[in-house]
């Protein structure tokens, strides 16, 4: 488990700051329960924190090349008791032109660092899916990388622009699209990118493209893929739990970690199941039952239902670091939780229209698009913004949405959505882990994320995958256990064949006096917030319809949620560019 950041001259000779070298050092790792390593030849500063989450410390100085491993890239397809050292042994000696083969093979997911000293050539790459991100920033003279955006950000004297296109696709679609991130100067590479830098010289090699490398044909053989798909995933499993033989896996009420803790259970290994949730709601009761009828031993802990979900993992770490010192001869256990993130769309299709994509499939891209966003309240309301910005950034998620259909092709054209949301909100889930991972020191370990089961996923006809009816179709591939206990369903997905227990609530809705208690707080917090820093909105916001919408959520009276987060993602953004702000010219793509 580990971050790796750095600063690279961009020319020969170029000065790298003093204060930032010192301000990756010293905020690297805020909680010191790591290891740093670092390497500075004047050309290049690396730095890499390692918590000990896997059985290599990922990190590689020797006369010919400095090589840092961030996360488990799963290099070796056929060594089931594998680890990173095997990693690191593959990439050993590497000239960085040499790269692609073994990246275009791994299965895990990563960020690299490549470093040719005598040449002074660097590359940085990151996963095939591009689940662990990676930021780099460009200045002048230097260029400035990084696994978490906190350590760009406050860099001291960075001069940063918010880039208000990537704040607002950020409030319709909950992520900036493409490489965009909330500033100007900083991008966050797409998955299955490496950047080369040589004598000055930049280029860009996309090595995996899920359009161009996994959308390329359309299984008629459903029967033979699902099979196929399983076996696939139960490789994925067993790479990633190397010689591991306990472990311990998050287990919720819905099928994502169901599935991965029902495979490390026929595997074999001793699974110890996690579960933070609302005591007696489904996620809670379910999830017991399911460790009960597997045996697994089972550890819940109650969360207070005025508490977001967004709590988990400090909440589990807390957990499996008081269970780790029962393991001794496994000192990374604790570091390491097994989870089903991912899941929900790459394998159920959640947050996909069956119109949409037959629209997709008859050609009418715009309509897709209109539909989509529509159905699945991705669009903006300009009501709080100034000028000609507001009518602008309405047409913003038809606009940008249509840029990056633009660029996708797949055999059936009505996957293009899939893959739209693959590259963009599913690559960013994990974000928020990475900008805290040194305070909440472990690592995630996610095989419904893995590139070939999501390659197999995507070869199967659309229609058929539709609200979880491909995932039902799967589950019988599985030990019959799988299927003895009720789970979960997204509102609007194929109805679980078993019946639920009576009397446990649906965690997706907290009793309705705790959650008015938040609204109210929330919005109070908001609003007291917004004034003390009311100058830095000045240009680009309404303060009467930003104080009016914060009194109609407070009081009740009318949600305005979707408005008010256009205020919460400015203000993070505009309080690190000292309120300086770029707005894209306001042509619209045509259609």
């Amino acid at each position: 488990m580990s971050l790796v950041c750095g600063i690279y001259g961009l020319r020969q000779g170029a000065a790298l700051p003093d204060a930032w070298r010192s301000h990756l050092r010293t905020h690297l790792d805020r909680g010191s329960t790591g290891t740093v390593s670092e390497f500075d030849d004047g050309r290049l500063c690396v730095l890499k924190l390692d918590l000990g989450a896997f059985d290599d410390p990922g990190w590689s100085v020797d006369d010919r090349c400095v090589t840092a491993l961030s996360g488990d890239a799963i290099f070796g397809n056929g060594i089931e008791r594998r680890g990173r050292i095997d990693d690191m042994a593959i990439l050993a000696g590497l000239e960085p032109a040499d790269l692609r083969p073994p990246l275009l093979a791994s299965r895990g997911y990563f960020n690299l660092v490549h470093y040719r000293r005598s040449e002074q050539r660097l590359a940085l790459g990151v996963d095939r899916v591009g689940v662990r991100s990676l930021y780099v920033y460009r200045g002048d003279n230097v260029l400035v990388f990084s696994g978490a955006m906190r350590l760009i950000e406050t860099l001291p004297g960075i001069r940063l622009t918010t880039d208000l296109q990537g704040v607002l696709e950020t409030a319709a679609f909950g992520v900036p699209l493409g490489e965009r991130t909330r500033y100007k100067e900083v991008s966050c590479l797409r998955g299955g990118t490496l950047l080369h830098f040589d004598g000055g010289r930049e280029t860009t090699d996309r090595y995996w493209k899920f359009d161009r490398d996994a959308c390329t044909a359309i299984e008629t053989d459903i029967d033979g893929t699902l099979d196929e798909l399983y076996i696939e995933f139960q490789r994925a499993v067993a790479l990633r739990a190397g010689r591991r033989r306990v472990v311990f896996s998050a287990l919720s009420g819905g099928l994502d970690s169901r599935s991965v803790t029902t495979e490390l259970w026929r595997r074999g290994l001793e699974v110890h199941s996690l579960n933070v949730s609302w005591q007696g709601s489904q996620d809670d009761v379910l999830a017991h039952l399911y460790a009960q009828q597997l045996g697994l031993t089972h550890h819940f802990v109650p969360r207070p239902l005025e508490e977001a979900g967004n709590s988990l993992a400090k909440r589990l770490h807390t957990l499996i670091a008081g269970l780790g010192p029962q393991y001794p001869d496994l000192p990374s256990t604790p570091r390491q939780m097994w989870s089903g993130n991912g899941g929900s769309l790459g394998l159920g299709h959640t947050k996909m229209a069956r119109e949409a994509t037959e629209l997709l499939n008859a050609g009418d891209t715009a309509g897709a698009a209109r539909y989509f966003i529509n159905a699945k309240k991705f669009s903006l309301s300009g009501k709080l913004l100034r000028g000609a910005t507001a009518a602008w950034a309405e047409g913003l998620p038809f606009d940008s949405l249509m840029a990056e259909l633009a660029q996708i092709r797949c055999a059936e054209p009505a996957r293009a959505l899939y893959v739209f949301r693959m590259e963009h909100d599913q690559r960013r889930l994990l974000a928020f882990h990475f900008e805290q991972i040194d305070l909440v020191p472990f690592e995630f370990i996610e095989p419904l994320f893995d590139p070939e089961v999501l390659r197999i996923v995507c070869r199967l006809p659309m229609d058929f995958c539709h609200y979880h009816h491909m995932y039902h179709a799967w589950l019988k591939r599985f030990p019959p256990e799988i299927l003895s206990v009720g789970w979960q369903v997204y509102p609007g997905h194929e109805a679980c064949p078993v019946p639920m227990p009576p009397g446990a609530f649906d965690q997706w809705k907290t009793p309705q006096r705790i959650s008015g208690s938040r609204i109210r707080r929330d919005a109070l917090r908001g609003a007291l917030g917004y004034l003390s820093q009311l100058r830095r909105f000045r240009g680009v916001l309404r303060p009467d319809r930003v104080m009016a919408a914060y009194a109609l959520q407070g009081l009740q009276i009318r949600d305005t949620s979707h408005l008010l987060k256009q205020v919460e993602l400015l203000d993070n953004a505009l309080a690190h560019t000292a309120a300086r702000i770029d707005s894209p010219d306001s042509m619209r793509y045509p259609g």
